[in-house]
């Protein structure tokens, strides 16, 4: 194996290092042994399955995967160990056992996957992909309901995790197919992994709601948000490509009806001044809005300077959008990350319907959103769907969705600026600093040493200012935390938007 491999894939054994030894858990030993066996050995057979592909770059099928990069197999593992980092001992039992099953669930069909494609040299992907639904759906439904009995869960709690199992297996199959080259396999594993799991929260937290008769809050309404986008995405799978217009926009437009209907049938029977009082709708968040206003006018009024430009530099505009994202990230995890947390969702839901508009060429906005969105592309948009911006805005919310959120989750409140530590501070001064005076280029990669050291220690210079507005702990574990992410983000040949936060968390959730 090459040497940028093995820098990668040591970085993510220290990862699971990491998280299995300074865990403090109060769930049952049993569950901790089990999925520390699971980590281990899904990461040795990754090791392996990368060390095929470089002895046979047909076993991921350059017809399907990302071309010139690396299929990275570890990757998938970054967003089961996020996931068991936050099983702090303040979880309650039944919650941290849910989260386990959960996490070793969203390991195993890609793993499984990759496993296929191995033993079979990636010589017919689609029927092989076909068998492999077949045969993890049998093997899997009574692996579940028996491991949920063993350890306690009910029976439709099991029942939830089975639909979870054959959603994350369309979804795997659907994002490979329908978005060909747009992925590599850690990739398309990680974001498979965190749709099915942000979409089993959104349908838990709404249907807990509604059994509870609790008054809708913040997190119901993001999950809902959440929850329709979701629904939309597998809607226009079966649509034809090009999707018309009619068809798009009548669908956007059900989706609004049945989320208003819902939305009355749940306010109806409070009054307006418990609505408002529950939602907490103060000063500060009128005041955090406008600001964010601000923002976003800035944002568009960039987009159109450098698409009337004659010669633009599109990473110049790129670095211009991180600046963008820490001056609205900044004051929202400050001041009320729930609040920034459900602004997140509804910006990404807007994202996301604007790149479906650019991708399926939808008129009248479609050629006009390909020509403004193609300043952010680089070389890793190869794919019909260009993900380079919607991983920025992914990378920075991820970290606050997990961390914000009181519902089903309690974590560190550190842990919510991984992604703007890891991408706002880190990413931004690694790339500015190293190419302008960057000199000593790293072995086998464009990332200079320069540049690696001077995100360390900008990332260090903004921690230490940070400590003195917030408890954010510094010592020799948050050095490590910094220079472990900034080496991997040299290595790495994944798009860093999505990799990175998903890397730090575990690291700044344990500190």
């Amino acid at each position: 194996m090459a040497l940028l491999p093995k820098c990668e894939a040591g970085i993510i054994g220290i990862n699971i290092l990491y998280a299995l030894g300074f865990l403090e858990y109060s769930f049952s030993f049993y569950l901790y042994i089990i999925f520390a066996v699971v980590l281990w050995m899904t990461f040795c057979l990754c090791l392996y399955f990368e060390l095929s592909w470089q002895q046979n770059k047909h076993f991921t099928n350059r017809t399907f995967f990302r071309p010139r990069a690396k299929p990275a197999f570890w990757t998938m593992l970054l967003f089961p160990i996020t996931l068991f980092s936050l099983l702090t001992s303040s979880v309650l039992d039944t919650t941290a056992t849910m989260l386990i099953l959960q996490a070793g669930l969203l390991l195993v069909q890609p793993l499984f996957l990759a496993g296929i494609l191995w033993w079979s040299q990636a010589k017919d992907i689609q029927k092989i992909c076909i068998k492999f639904s077949a045969i993890a759906g049998l093997l899997e439904i009574p692996l579940v309901f028996f491991m949920s009995f063993h350890v306690g869960i009910d029976f439709p709690a099991s029942t939830s995790l089975v639909l979870m199992v054959f959603g994350h297996l369309y979804t795997l199959q659907g994002l490979i197919f329908f978005l060909p080259k747009t992925f590599t396999y850690g990739e398309v594993s990680l974001v498979s992994q965190m749709m099915v799991f942000f979409t089993y929260r959104s349908c838990s937290i709404i249907l807990q709601a509604k059994q509870n008769l609790d008054l809708p809050d913040k997190d119901e309404l993001m999950s809902t948000v959440m929850f329709c986008l979701m629904v939309a995405v597998v809607i226009f799978h079966f649509f034809p490509d090009p999707l018309n217009a009619s068809r798009f926009y009548g669908t956007y437009i059900g989706i609004g009806i049945v989320f208003a209907i819902y939305w009355f049938a749940r306010l109806y029977p409070y009054n307006l001044q418990a609505i408002i009082s529950n939602f907490d709708i103060s000063v500060s968040k009128v005041c955090l809005l406008l600001y964010w206003c601000v923002w976003a006018g800035f944002a568009i009024k960039v987009v159109i300077n450098y698409n009337t430009s004659k010669d633009p530099t599109t990473t110049i505009v790129r670095k211009y959008f991180h600046l963008v994202m820490v001056g609205v990230y900044f004051p929202g995890l400050l001041i009320d990350t729930q609040f920034l947390s459900l602004a997140a969702s509804l910006a990404f839901a807007i994202l996301l319907g604007l790149e479906q508009v650019r991708m399926y060429k939808v008129p009248p906005f479609g050629s006009l959103l390909h020509k403004s969105l193609s300043i952010f592309l680089d070389d890793k948009d190869t794919g019909p769907f260009f993900v380079t911006h919607i991983y920025l805005l992914i990378g920075f919310s991820v970290p606050v969705w997990l961390s914000a959120t009181n519902a089903i989750l309690h974590t560190h409140y550190v842990s919510a600026f991984a992604g703007f530590l890891s991408l706002g501070i880190g990413d931004s001064a690694a790339s500015t600093f190293g190419s302008k005076f960057g000199k000593i280029k790293l072995s086998g990669t464009s990332k200079t040493f320069e540049g690696t050291l001077f995100s360390i220690i900008a990332q260090l210079i903004f921690v230490w200012y940070l400590s003195f507005m917030v408890h954010f702990p510094i010592n020799l574990r948050l050095v490590f935390t910094i220079a472990i992410t900034s080496l991997y983000e040299a290595f790495t040949d994944q798009i860093d938007n999505l990799v990175l936060p998903l890397l730090i968390f575990p690291f700044l959730n344990l500190l």
